[in-house]
Order: C-alpha cells, then structure tokens, then sequence
C-alpha cells in the first residue's frame, strides 16, 4: 500500500504545473449575439479556448427578427438559459440550450418587457433569483427585480432595486442601466442626469439575501460632459478579502466606436461600496483600440480574475480577453498592431455584444 501511495505521489510531482493547473482551473461559459445570431463558447479562467464559440441560433431560425443577448444562468443540471430581449417589442424572451450538445431545446417568450433593450443581468444563486427589467414610474426609469424560478420562469413577483432612477423616461438606453452581481447582493447603476445638465453618476445598492434594496446608494464616479458618460457598468461577486470589482467605460464624448474610450477597474468594500484605493485603467483612451461597448460589450468574471471586452484594434474586431490579478490590475494588453501581450487573448473575432459570463 505504501508503494502505491508512493508511486501516485511521484506521478503529481512529476505531472507538469500548467496541466494541473490546467485540470483545476475553474470553467466558464460565455454567450453573446451579433448580426449572424446568437453564439455560446466555453473557456477556463485562463483564457484557453474549450468550446470555440458556435452559432446555436442563426438569425433565419429567429424569423430575421433584431435580437440582443442580455445574460446567461444555469437551468437545472443539463441546460443553459440565454436571456434576450426582441428589440422591437422588448418582450424578455429565454433560449433554452442543452449544455451538452448546445442545441436549442425551445424558445420561450414571457409576458415581461424591458425600457432598456441593451442591458439586462440575472443572478445564479441556489434560491431568490431575479432579472433585472428597467421600467418607467411617473417621470422616472428605474430598476425591478422580477423573481424566476430554477429553471428561468418569471414567477409573477417584482420590487424596486433601488430609490436612485437610471434617468428620466426616454433616457438614451447606453447611458441609463444597471448590473446586479451574480450572487444577487449588490446592484450597480447609471443614472444619466438631464440633456442640458449630462451628469453620469455611477451608484452602487446594496441588496438582502432576497434581493431587495438596503439602505441608501452609494456614490461611487461621476463624469459631467457635454454629449457622453459612464456606460455598461459590471461587478464581481464578493471576494474573499471582502472587496469586489467594479468595471465601466468612460466615453466623455460619444458610446460610438469611432471614438477612443476608456475602461477602467474600481475596488470597493463589499458591503458598504467604499473605493478602496485609486480606480485602474484596464484600457486607455487610445486611438490604437476602439470599445464596441453600446450593446453590453463589457463583461467581467464573477471572481474577479478576468474581463471580456468587445473592441477593434488594427484590421482585427472580436471577443478580447482580459486577465487581472488579485488587486485587479490588469496582466495583459494589445501592442500597435493589435497582438495580445501577456494574458490577454483575441477569442473570437468578429461582432461581439450582449456578452455574458456564467461559471460552469
């Protein structure tokens, strides 16, 4: 017996680090749509490629109908749900995908529609899951959780996430939406102040284990500029030193990807939204890269140890993979010619938006 124990020792020992890192490392799933249709991938923490990405419905298979992606959640044990939002009518609908073969099981539409056809989150928790649905109340957008079941089915009940609106009604929708995280305890938003006044103020919400609003926001950046503003915010969950990351693009000018923007990482305290330290530039305002960030093109890992961006750079545009540190610094970045450097990866390469994470 001791021989054995011996011998698959020695066999560790002499497995090399990066396969064993390689068997550990955490798996996640990543769907996003474009004018083809919707498409679903699979890499680890790393930015290895497990699944390349695959269309699992094209545009014909959708009746040619103009379709975003919004978010990703497990449905049971052997399905996805891709959440998407018919941008005519902005009825939420649901693709249920079979994890395994990434085919299309069925498409279910709900009776819920959004005022924001660009952005939408869900949580993924063993019990109170919510989609975030923007809706308007008198003079004001706002923000609701609708409770889902398991298996993604809006089950009838809703709440206010937070007293704070995204803007007035009609508010231009890039600049006026929120994220939650994906365990559901905290809510980030953008609320766009009035066209003669463009204030952008990024809020973060703490939430109950039920998803509801506690306490009061809190501030966390703001930008004032005469056609632009703070855009496509995402978090992590909570981190083991009790911090989270917060991710968002600073276009001071215009969303467009004509227009070099910038994004940038803030720490803040887990519970009570406290910066912790100085915000990171993840990508500088530069005119080598250009951010396709309008349509939910900003992504980040629940644990913190990635983004996804869709950008152009060069004659290349795609899904760019970001690695970050514990800090939250980035390890990558594009040189002139738009070739990754360090932990960073082109994964896909053409139109990107409605990107989603969702760990396997």
């Amino acid at each position: 017996m001791k021989n054995i124990l011996l011998f698959l020792l020695f066999l560790f020992l002499a497995c090399p680090l990066s396969l064993r890192a390689e068997t550990t490392s955490p798996k996640y799933w990543i769907s996003f749509s474009n004018d083809e249709g919707v498409w679903v991938m699979k890499i680890d923490s790393a930015g290895k490629i497990i699944l390349p990405a695959r269309i699992v419905i094209d545009k014909k298979s959708l009746g040619f109908r103009a379709f975003n992606t919004l978010a990703l959640s497990k449905n049971g044990t052997t399905r996805l749900t891709i959440w998407g939002v018919d941008y005519d009518q902005r009825q939420i609908e649901r693709l249920i995908i079979d994890d395994d073969t990434l085919r299309l099981v069925s498409i279910r539409k709900s009776r819920v529609h959004t005022e924001n056809r660009f952005h939408g989150s869900v949580t993924q928790t063993a019990k109170n899951n919510f989609f975030l649905v923007q809706k308007s109340q008198d003079t004001s957008s706002l923000l609701y959780g609708y409770a889902v079941s398991s298996t993604g089915r809006f089950m009838g009940d809703r709440w206010l996430l937070s007293e704070e609106p995204v803007g007035l009604n009609g508010c231009e929708e890039p600049y006026c939406h929120g994220s939650v995280s994906s365990d559901g305890r905290v809510l980030v938003l953008i609320h766009r102040g009035l066209p003669d006044t463009p204030l952008s103020q990024l809020f973060f919400q703490r939430l109950t284990r039920s998803g509801k609003p506690a306490g009061t926001p809190v501030l966390l950046q703001e930008l004032q500029n005469c056609c632009g503003g703070l855009i496509n915010p995402d978090l992590t969950n909570r981190l083991p030193d009790g911090k989270r990351f917060v991710v968002y693009v600073s276009a001071p000018q215009d969303f467009s990807s004509l227009i070099p923007n910038s994004v940038f990482l803030q720490p803040i305290n887990s519970t009570t939204g406290t910066l912790i330290g100085s915000r990171k530039t993840l990508i500088p305002e530069s005119d080598d890269l250009f951010l396709d960030v309008a349509i939910q093109g900003l992504a980040i890992d629940p644990k913190g140890q990635f983004v996804l961006i869709s950008a152009r750079a060069a004659n290349l545009r795609g899904l760019l993979f970001l690695a970050l540190d514990e800090s939250g610094n980035r390890l990558g970045h594009l040189a002139n010619n738009a070739q990754p450097k360090g932990k960073a990866a082109w994964l896909f390469l053409g139109i990107a938006q409605g990107i989603d994470i969702l760990k396997q």
